[in-house]
């Protein structure tokens, strides 16, 4: 557990960083619809605050899994997450080797991280008191890499004495923070091995009364399972029930968006400050930001810049840049040694949170983002143009935009007849009017294309029906549709569209695709969450 920690440890830095550029996104209110929208300062803020409040942590463990080996003394950890606002970090093994002879401990592991898999090695000295609860007392051999890299399958940071002093005493506020507890006889551990228990291999704690005791795997494992819970649960009632322990100040000034943050978590302070964003058309850029950990002397400033991009009143990120001052100059060379890995990570992670938060800007599209005396302003066009491809015969269709004229007549103009499909008579009947969250059958007979224009759709609810209902799509956007937004198992994880009329058949997709229409299944009557 201490070592899952440390590696952990690395990660914050980095996650620490993507956070504070996930801010270049500019989480905004919806507004309605215009050309040109302003956001104050407060409203930013207000947004950001709400969003933090409401952050939900989740811990999945039903892969865990813990094995021993008597014959090289490890234990090996394998398979739990974290998840948070569409971010997943998970441990695909954690392996711990002892020697017998004392409390030292060889860790190796592999973590992963929207899927990138860093590795990460060290050496830990373990304590563990009377009252069971394990202290990390030095770290040492630190490496972070990929063994099947070459020349050089490692980085091995020169990180000084004070730097890895600090490290331990993070790790030791999270490990007092899940309540692990590996016991104790009212002695101090002396030693840790995993040993042959009558053909059984077991984990054997010896302590200094003299005593030894025992754990089976299934022991550690569900001890294990306790601690991520144990984390995951404070760490929702950190943002939702005390946001005294953390802080953000937004203020838009001398032409920036600047944004300072500070957040406290069981003895550990992570804050932001100078985080002042700058605009070029679509262009974001931060200067000399300062991110820390704990006290001022661990202070580490950087550089980032991104492009945005926003389709469907939707932002993305795609980031060009990320410096490290400096401060800890193996910090920085480890950014630079990752840097073809660590931006397209952050962009992803930054669209995740996007989506996670269904953070949709007033505008459809935008072509320049500027401060603007006490505002920052969006310019661009509240509407998108679709074109619908027709192939003679019958095409199965969805409209993912309001058109402001959403009859049928207006919307499938110049074709031969629109059906909708009506699961509670299973019949089909002649629509009046289009919506986005429904499939239509559009007969032709000859090919077309229809360009219609309206205001983007990037999400839907509707009511389904137990039986085969014909549903629609979302603006420009894949949406993945192995796990339906609906009541559990009420609705199948695969739909079928029809793909070609001169081919006459279905194709299997989970997914559900722009302007396509897709019948999907329900086992029972519920309601669907699009995406």
């Amino acid at each position: 557990m201490p070592a899952r920690t440390h590696g952990a440890t690395w990660r914050l830095f980095s996650a620490l960083i993507a956070i504070t550029v996930l801010l270049l996104t500019l989480p905004l209110p919806f507004v309605s619809a215009a050309d040109q929208q302003d956001y104050s300062a407060t409203q930013i803020e207000n947004w950001l605050v709400d969003k933090i409040e409401t952050t939900t942590v989740t811990v999945t463990t039903e892969d865990l899994e813990v094995t021993l080996d008597d014959t090289f003394n490890w234990m090996k950890i394998e398979g739990f997450t974290f998840k948070v606002r569409g971010i997943t970090v998970g441990l695909n093994y954690l392996r711990l080797t002892f020697n017998g002879a004392d409390t030292g401990v060889e860790v190796a592991g592999e973590l992963n991280v929207l899927g990138k898999n860093p590795h990460f090695w060290c050496h830990l000295d373990i304590e563990c008191a009377a009252d069971g609860i394990p202290e990390v007392t030095d770290i040492s051999n630190v490496k972070i890499g990929d063994p099947f890299a070459t020349p050089d399958p490692y980085y091995e940071p020169a990180l000084s004495t004070e730097d890895l002093d600090t490290i331990a005493e993070k790790l030791n506020s999270i490990i007092e923070a899940s309540e692990v507890s590996i016991g104790s006889p009212g002695a101090e551990l002396v030693s840790i091995d995993v040993v042959d228990d009558g053909g059984t291999a077991k984990v054997e704690l010896t302590w200094s009364d003299p005593t030894t005791s025992l754990h089976e795997a299934s022991a550690i494992q569900q001890a294990v399972s306790d601690a991520a819970d144990t984390l995951a649960g404070k760490a929702n009632s950190y943002f939702a029930e005390d946001p005294a322990r953390w802080s953000i100040d937004v203020l838009i000034a001398d032409g920036l968006l600047q944004i300072d943050c500070e957040a406290s978590f069981h003895g550990i302070t992570v804050g932001l400050r100078d985080f002042d964003v700058d605009f070029d058309t679509l262009n974001a850029s931060v200067a000399e930001a300062t991110v820390y950990i704990g006290t001022a002397t661990e202070d580490a400033t950087f550089t980032a810049a991104g492009d945005i991009a926003v389709t469907g009143g939707i932002p993305s990120i795609t980031m060009t840049a990320l410096t490290l001052g400096d401060e800890h100059p193996s910090l920085r060379q480890f950014v630079v040694d990752i840097q073809d890995a660590l931006l397209p990570a952050i962009g992803q992670a930054v669209d995740n949170v996007v989506t996670s938060t269904k953070l949709k800007f007033g505008l459809a599209t935008v072509d320049d983002i500027a401060v603007v005396g006490a505002v920052l302003r969006l310019t661009g066009s509240t509407t998108v143009a679709i074109n619908l491809d027709l192939k003679q015969g019958w095409n199965m269709v969805s409209v993912p935009v309001v058109p402001t004229n959403t009859s049928v007549s207006a919307v499938f103009h110049d074709t031969e007849a629109v059906y909708e499909w009506d699961p509670s008579t299973k019949s089909y009947f002649r629509p009046e009017n289009i919506a986005p969250e429904k499939g239509y059958w559009v007969a032709v007979v000859s090919d077309r294309i229809l360009n219609i224009e309206g205001v983007p759709v990037t999400t839907w609810t509707t009511d389904l029906t137990k039986g085969w209902n014909l549903v629609g799509s979302v603006y420009d956007a894949s949406v993945p549709f192995t796990e339906p937004n609906a009541p559990p198992g009420s609705v199948l994880g695969y739909s079928y569209t029809w793909d070609d009329p001169s081919t006459k058949s279905y194709t299997l997709l989970y997914t559900l695709e722009p302007t396509k229409g897709h019948w999907i299944a329900a086992s029972a009557d519920c309601s669907l969450i699009v995406p």
